[in-house]
């Protein structure tokens, strides 16, 4: 229920539980879009094997547990008072509103939380087994305190974490994450190497305005490119201003949208992406369907430039760069 003949969501089933209900049970069988109410209910229990998307929060619940669904959850703004969410084997995703101390658990599958409040000192975030992102609209995440330990564990998969959420205090709290979406702004330049419980492998850009600062990145990380993205994204490559032979790759990984066309294709856009005292530079140029890629380039050091690939690059240098670029092909 909920959705038309092409998998689109439409007007689908609103439950409201009886006045003096505590505890709400769905069982999604099928594909459903579905309303819950209850004017008493604390506790919203989902099982099944259909996916499910909550077309509204249920305002009164503290407590989501879909631990027992495997089907994709899809359950949306979360309202402020839930301060438990646990989902299961799916591909789910939720947006945590709670400001008191929370507890997520997403089980397996490749999971999405976005956070859009303070998340409290104290609070814990397990993403389990799958390729799962911790992502940002308008929270943040407490740093610990003597009494209340935040602990937030991306588990096992490649998983990546919004810069914006880190800094200084709590950047030892992130564990097991694998990539840093340096989409959104950050307040101050991340040091990845606070980061001690993470390895980070990668650096993404998905899509935004913001401008983000990165230093420590270790050689061998590479940037991907899949958004829109209009800032600038300044790395800092460990070693680079004393090294003589630094390289840094960015690689455009976008999906055409539907509907583009060879003659009217999908910008992939990097914005702006200092590397200052890299230097060689390689661009790999490359996307899904009808995309045409665009990247600015600041590095004071650049000498050797390659670009590879099989997708249409609009490539600007901005600022100043290095005096000579050699070895472009096309």
């Amino acid at each position: 229920a909920g959705y038309d003949a092409t998998g689109a969501a439409v007007a689908g089933v609103t439950v409201a539980a009886g006045a003096a209900a505590k505890t709400i049970n769905l069982n999604a069988v099928s594909k459903s879009n579905v309303a819950v109410s209850g004017a008493a209910a604390t506790t919203l229990n989902i099982t099944g094997a259909g996916a499910l998307t909550l077309s509204a929060p249920i305002t009164t619940a503290t407590k989501i547990d879909g631990s027992a669904a495997t089907g994709a959850l899809t359950l949306g703004t979360l309202n402020a008072a839930t301060v438990t969410a646990k989902t299961g084997s799916g591909n789910d995703s939720l947006t945590l509103s709670a400001t008191a101390k929370a507890t997520v658990d997403t089980g397996a599958g490749n999971d999405s939380v976005t956070l859009a409040s303070a998340v409290a000192a104290g609070s814990t975030i397990t993403l389990g087994a799958g390729n799962d992102k911790l992502l940002v609209s308008t929270g943040s995440v407490a740093a610990s305190t003597a009494t209340a330990v935040t602990a937030i564990d991306a588990g096992d998969g490649t998983d990546t974490i919004a810069a914006a959420l880190i800094n200084a205090a709590n950047a030892a709290q992130f564990k097991n994450f694998e990539n840093i979406d340096v989409s959104a702004t950050t307040p101050t330049a991340l040091d990845v190497e606070l980061m001690t419980g993470s390895t980070i492998t990668g650096l993404t850009l998905t899509g935004g305005t913001g401008s983000a600062t990165v230093n420590n990145v270790a050689a061998g990380v590479g940037l991907s490119v899949s958004g829109s993205n209009t800032g600038v994204t300044t790395i800092g490559v460990k070693g680079a201003a004393t090294g003589t032979a630094d390289s840094f790759t960015t690689t455009f990984v976008g999906e055409a949208a539907a509907g583009a066309t060879a003659l009217a294709p999908t910008t992939i856009a990097a914005g702006t992406v200092v590397t200052n005292s890299v230097e060689t530079l390689n661009v790999v140029s490359g996307g899904t369907g009808f995309v045409t890629n665009t990247l600015g380039v600041t590095d004071s050091a650049l000498q050797t430039l390659t670009i590879t690939g099989d997708k249409g690059l609009a490539l600007t240098f901005v600022g100043t760069n290095g005096t000579a670029v050699t070895g472009a092909t096309d």
